[in-house]
């Protein structure tokens, strides 16, 4: 969102120009604040008088305070305020930005049928994972936000919501459930904080708790940071992080996107977290997702360079036309991988190996697998990776 300052200060032209010999005035004698009438007035706050070179936003004692002019384009500026600017900015009764967007009500827009909440503030900074932050339970289905934010945000359950040309710093926003949202043209940073997502979807134990239906594009995620070496967890930050309910379809969409890592861990992650074991009735899952068009990077000094890991049992997944730059792998299937349908195509590789598998030994064998061990599989350059899907069309850049 472009933030622009309107400054109003015609008072302290006129009263300038009238008293202090400015071009045009019809000053005669010296005043306060002026040596002689045909010269510049001093550029110090203090005398009382409004000068040529203060302004309201310098001088609110004499110049009086900025007036908020609403110019109806839509976008809340510095400048316009909410008693003002209501249409704009939100009525003023409306609290707090998180009490805004649980309260947003279903409206009339063109094309888009939702009340667009433009937000601008502190939602609260969760790195430690302990609940704090804004948690928004829609009240309404087809809300579109616009804004910019600091904190992190859980959107759950947010049927039809579109965040449009949103700014995140220091935080994060992630899509608990939830079906046919969309976040496009928005830039999140995660402002070095160590966490594990500064862009995730999530789902919960409702009978709709799968993120269904979902789109993500032409955003920028970034700067997810590090975790302490001690961490149990050190190599858990990522700029994007899809979970899932397995065995129902995300059927969501990730493309024309920028995601940008530290080396520590990789930068984007698709796939369970392994703690329900990898086979194919494990809980957690992200299935039927589409990544193509994408930049990814991870280079730095951290314990793991990796541009993408497909992590777990996640099914129908395809990874096409992406440039995947590390300073390791370009690709990790792990958790062991056990995934079915994987599609890698037409991807461009920076990373001195395109594919690092940890498989099952017999994963024929499903949720006792694990009695048979398991193995890691190299694929140095772009080829085929027939242990662990389809690869076909990767190139070297």
């Amino acid at each position: 969102m472009r933030l622009r300052r309107t400054t109003h200060w015609l008072f302290g032209w006129a009263l300038t120009a009238a008293s202090c010999g400015h071009p045009g005035a019809e000053a005669t004698t010296a005043v306060d604040g002026c040596e002689a009438p045909d010269e510049r007035c001093d550029e110090v706050c203090g005398d009382e008088l409004c000068l040529t070179e203060e302004t309201c936003a310098d001088c609110d004692e004499e110049c009086g305070e900025c007036i908020a002019a609403c110019d109806d384009d839509g976008i809340c500026e510095v400048g316009e305020t909410c008693d003002v600017c209501a249409a704009e900015c939100g009525a003023c009764s409306d609290g707090t930005p998180c009490e805004r967007l649980n309260a947003a009500a279903p409206g009339e827009l063109v094309v888009i049928s939702g009340e667009l909440v433009v937000i601008s503030g502190e939602m609260g900074d969760d790195r430690a994972e302990e609940g704090l932050g804004c948690d928004v339970h829609a009240a309404a289905p087809g809300v579109t936000v616009t804004g910019s934010w600091s904190g992190d945000l859980r959107c759950h359950h947010c049927d039809g919501w579109i965040f449009d040309d949103v700014e995140v710093s220091d935080g994060s926003l992630r899509m608990i459930a939830g079906d046919g949202w969309t976040i496009r043209d928005s830039t999140l940073d995660g402002g070095g904080r160590g966490i594990m997502a500064v862009l995730g979807t999530g789902s919960d134990d409702s009978a709709d708790g799968q993120a269904t239906n979902w789109l993500i594009e032409r955003v920028t995620s970034r700067n997810a940071g590090c975790r302490p070496a001690d961490d149990p967890y050190p190599a858990h930050a990522r700029a994007l992080y899809i979970i899932g309910k397995n065995e129902v379809p995300n059927l969501g969409v990730v493309r024309d996107s920028t995601f940008e890592g530290e080396g520590c861990g990789a930068t984007v992650k698709i796939g369970g977290t392994g703690n329900f074991g990898s086979w194919s009735g494990a809980p957690d899952a992200a299935d039927h997702v589409i990544f193509r068009g994408n930049t990814v990077r991870n280079i730095g000094e951290g314990q793991e360079q990796t541009a993408l890991l497909l992590a777990t049992n996640s099914d129908y997944l395809t990874i096409a036309q992406n440039t995947l730059i590390s300073g390791e792998h370009a690709i990790v299937a792990s958790g062991p991988w056990s995934g079915q349908a994987l599609e890698v195509r037409d991807n461009l590789i920076d990373a001195p190996v395109f594919m690092l598998a940890r498989l099952w030994n017999k994963p024929e064998a499903g949720d006792t697998a694990y009695l048979f061990g398991e193995k890691f599989v190299t694929y140095e350059e772009p080829g085929e990776c027939p242990e662990v899907g389809n690869c076909v069309g990767n190139t070297r850049e």
